[in-house]
C-alpha cells in the first residue's frame, strides 16, 4: 500500500482517497471513503486507455453490466461508477486481506487445507459470475483477496473492455493488457474468450498456489505465451484429491473443460471454517487492518464497518442488515493518532487456536479501530460506572446552582477561585499543549482559552507547506497545495527523530521540537514521473504530463539513473543506454532530480551497435556471447528503411508513438 502521489485528486466521486493498493495493465486501485464511512476499492483507468476510440463504451458497458451482478459470497460487488468522467473509475467492496499474489510471496505455496478452501471458492465465484452472463477474463493473483471469510474475486467482467486495445496493440509496439502466464491458450491465440477460459486460469491458479510459483512463466512474453499454448505442467505439486479437477481445467481445448458448474464435484466436499488461511495470512491482513486504520485517522476520517462488515450505500446484496435503522452518521472530525495507532492488547476471549495449537490474535473491526466494545461483551460495569459518574455530575450541578455558580448569578463573595470541571478539560484536545493560554473574565476569574490554530500542530495528511528557510534550518509556511509544494504524506507524535518517515513517496522530513513531532513530506513535481526510481518506466500521454507506467511495455522510458540534488542531463553518466533526459528545478534545490531514461524495444536488436552479436529466437533478437550467438550486426539505421541492408539479414521496427526510435538493423549468421 502506497500514500497518494502528488497529482492524485483528494477526491473522486465524492469518495476520499487516502492510499494505492496496487496497479495493473488497465489502470490503479486506490483505497478511498465514502460519505457513510464505508471503505471501498476505487480503481482508476489509465489515461492512455482513452485513446482507443472504442474502449470507453466497451468500459462503460461492462461496469453497468458488473454492477447490475448482485455481490456473490466469493465476489466483490461493484457500488458505484463514474464510467462518464473524464477519467473514468468504478468502486467495489473493500475487504482486508492479502491477494494470493502477496501471500504466496510470504508462504512460498499453501498446503492441502488452504489450497481446497481457495479451490472451491474460485469455483463459486466463477460459477456465480457466469451464472450472470459475465466472463472474468483477467484472473490473476493480484485478483483474488485471501479475505477471513474466504475468497474474494475482484474486478469480474470488466477485462472484456480492454479487448480492442488488446487486438490492436498486440502487432503495433507489442503492449499486451493482462498476465500472459495466467491466460488460456485461446486468449493468447487470439479467440474471443468464454466461460471455459475462466476455467484454464482457474487452474492455473491452484498451480500456482501449491507450488508458490506460476507453471507458464518464462524469461520474456514470449516463451510465456508458448508454454501457455503447447506445454503441459506438472501436476505432481498438487495434492491426490485436486489433482484431477486442475488436470480437467488444463485442457488446451475449451471443450474438454469441466463446466464451473461441475468443478464442486471434482473438488469434493469443503468443511465451512471461520477463517481457513494459514497464519502468515491472517498475520498480513491484521497488518494491513492497523495500517489502513493509521492512514484514515491520519486524514481524519471514521470508518463505519457496520454491524455484519463493511456497509456499502450500493451495491450490497450478500448480507441482510438488521432491521432497526441506521442513525444518521455524524461528519468525520480529526481523530488522535496515538489512540488509533494500533490494536487494543488481546484477551483470551479474542484467541482462538491455530494449525499449530499456539494462540493467534484475532480481533474484529471494532477492537482493531477503536470503536468501543465488541458485540457480545459485557459492558454492565461500565454502564453501572457511567451511572454513577453522571448522578454525582447532577448533584455538583445542585450544588452550584444554590452557591449563585453559572451565567447570570451574584458575584462570589467568598472570592474563592472557580475551577473547571474534569469533563470541561477533556474536551479541549489541546489541554496541556504549549500554545494553550488563559485571559480573564468580566469577574476578574481565570478561565482557559482554546488556542489559535497552529498549522504545525494541527498538520494532517493532505496539508501542504512552502519552505521560506533552507533544507537543514526550514521554516514551513502554510499553503494551498499545488505543483511546487511540500505535502505531508504522514505524521508522527511524541518523537523528534526524523528516521521514522519512510516510504517510495519521501522527500523531506522535519522535526518540529516545540510539539514533539515529526512531519513527512513528498515534494509535489509538476507531474508524477519525479518519482519514479531507478528500474520503473514513466511515459507521456499525448500532450499530457508524464506518469509512472504500470509496466515497462514497449514504447516506454526505463529510469536507468536517479540523481537527486541536481537539474542537469549532463550529469547521466551510463550513456550505453541513454536515449532521454528528464530533469526537475525547484525552488529548493536539494529537491532538484534528474531521471536518466531508456527507451523500451520489443527485443535488444533495439539496442546493438555494429559488431555486436545477437541470438536468434522465432523473429526476436537477443544479446549473447558471440560463442553462443546465430548471428552478428552488420549496420544500424534510423527509421524503417528495408532497402538499407541489402542483400544481408535485416529486422526493422516502427514506433507509432515516438518516431525517433524507429530503426533498421542488418546481420549475418555467424
Amino acid at each position: 500500500m502506497r500514500r497518494r502521489e502528488e497529482g492524485d485528486p483528494r477526491t473522486l466521486g465524492g469518495y476520499r482517497i487516502f492510499a494505492e493498493l496496487g496497479r495493473g495493465g488497465m489502470g490503479r486501485v486506490l483505497l478511498a471513503g465514502a460519505e457513510n464511512g464505508a471503505l471501498v476499492a476505487l480503481k482508476v483507468v489509465h489515461p492512455h486507455l482513452l485513446d482507443e476510440p472504442q474502449f470507453r463504451e466497451r468500459f462503460r458497458r461492462e461496469v453497468r453490466a458488473s454492477r447490475r451482478v448482485a455481490a456473490g459470497v466469493h465476489t466483490a460487488a461493484v457500488v458505484d461508477d463514474g464510467v462518464d468522467d473524464d477519467i473514468p473509475w468504478f468502486a467495489t467492496e473493500f475487504f482486508y486481506g492479502p491477494t494470493l499474489g502477496e501471500a504466496l510471496e510470504k508462504s512460498g505455496g499453501l498446503d492441502e487445507r488452504p489450497l481446497r478452501h481457495l479451490a472451491a471458492g474460485l469455483a463459486s465465484a466463477l460459477d456465480h459470475v457466469h451464472g450472470e452472463g459475465l466472463v472474468h477474463r483477467d484472473l490473476k493473483p493480484s485478483n483474488i483477496i485471501l479475505a477471513s471469510s474466504g475468497v474474494k474475486v475482484i474486478d469480474f467482467g470488466i477485462a472484456r473492455a480492454t479487448d480492442t486495445v488488446r487486438e490492436t496493440t498486440l502487432t503495433g509496439t507489442g503492449f499486451l493488457i493482462g498476465v500472459p502466464s495466467c491466460m488460456a491458450p485461446e486468449q493468447v491465440q487470439g479467440r474471443t474468450a468464454a466461460p471455459a477460459s475462466d476455467v484454464f486460469s482457474l487452474g492455473t491458479m491452484l498451480l500456482t498456489a501449491a507450488s508458490g510459483t506460476n507453471p507458464y512463466e518464462r524469461e520474456g512474453p514470449f516463451p510465456t505465451l508458448n508454454a501457455v499454448v503447447n506445454e503441459r505442467p506438472d501436476f505432481g505439486v498438487l495434492p491426490a484429491g485436486l489433482r484431477e479437477a486442475v488436470e480437467a481445467c488444463q485442457e488446451k481445448d475449451p471443450a474438454d473443460r469441466p463446466r464451473t458448474s461441475e468443478l464442486a464435484a471434482l473438488i469434493g466436499a469443503v468443511a465451512p471454517t471461520a477463517d481457513p488461511w494459514p497464519r502468515s495470512v491472517r498475520r498480513q491482513a491484521a497488518r494491513q487492518k492497523s495500517a489502513v486504520a493509521d492512514i484514515v485517522a491520519k486524514a481524519g476520517f471514521a470508518v463505519d464497518d457496520g454491524p455484519t462488515g463493511p456497509f456499502f450505500s450500493a451495491g450490497r446484496v450478500g448480507a441482510e442488515e438488521p432491521e432497526t435503522v441506521r442513525e444518521e452518521r455524524v461528519p468525520p472530525t480529526r481523530v488522535d493518532p496515538q489512540a488509533q495507532s494500533g490494536p487494543e492488547p488481546a484477551n483470551d476471549e479474542n484467541q482462538e487456536d491455530d494449525e499449530n495449537g499456539e494462540k493467534e490474535d484475532v480481533r474484529t473491526s471494532s477492537d482493531m479501530d477503536g470503536a468501543g466494545p465488541a458485540p457480545g461483551r459485557d459492558t454492565t460495569a461500565a454502564k453501572v460506572v457511567a451511572g454513577v459518574i453522571g448522578a454525582l455530575l447532577l448533584v455538583i450541578g445542585l450544588v452550584n446552582s444554590a452557591d449563585g455558580g453559572g451565567g447570570g448569578g451574584e458575584d462570589d463573595s467568598s472570592g474563592a477561585e472557580e475551577t473547571t470541571s474534569s469533563e470541561e478539560k477533556e474536551a479541549d484536545p489541546y489541554d496541556g499543549r504549549p500554545d494553550t493560554d488563559t485571559e480573564q473574565d468580566s469577574d476578574d476569574r481565570e478561565t482557559t482559552r482554546s488556542p489559535e490554530p497552529d498549522p504545525y500542530r494541527d498538520a494532517a495528511v493532505g496539508d501542504c507547506f512552502d519552505n521560506e528557510g533552507t533544507e537543514t534550518s526550514p521554516d514551513l509556511v502554510s499553503v494551498s497545495c499545488g505543483s511546487g509544494y511540500l505535502e505531508v504524506i504522514d505524521y508522527h507524535d511524541g518523537t523528534t527523530d526524523l528516521s521514522r518517515c519512510s516510504g517510495d513517496e519521501l522527500d523531506y522530513s522535519v522535526s518540529l521540537s516545540a510539539y514533539d513531532r515529526v512531519l513527512c513530506l513528498t515534494y509535489l513535481g509538476k507531474d508524477a514521473a519525479y518519482h519514479a526510481r531507478t528500474g520503473d518506466c514513466v511515459w507521456q500521454p499525448d500532450d499530457g504530463d508524464w506518469v509512472v507506467a504500470s509496466s515497462c511495455v514497449t514504447g516506454t522510458f526505463e529510469v536507468v539513473e536517479r540523481i537527486e540534488g541536481t537539474a542537469d542531463g549532463d550529469a547521466c553518466t551510463d550513456d550505453r543506454w541513454l536515449h532521454w533526459m528528464r530533469w526537475y528545478e525547484t525552488a529548493y534545490g536539494f529537491l532538484d532530480r534528474t531521471l536518466c531514461l531508456k527507451f523500451v524495444y520489443p527485443d535488444d536488436a533495439g539496442y546493438a551497435k555494429v559488431n555486436e552479436c545477437l541470438r536468434i529466437d522465432g523473429n526476436y533478437f537477443y544479446f549473447d556471447d558471440c560463442d553462443r550467438a546465430d548471428a552478428y550486426v552488420t549496420g544500424r539505421t534510423s527509421g524503417v528503411d528495408k532497402g538499407f541492408c541489402g542483400d544481408h539479414g535485416s529486422t526493422w521496427w516502427e514506433s507509432n508513438t515516438v518516431s525517433d526510435f524507429s530503426y533498421t538493423v542488418c546481420w549475418r549468421y555467424l
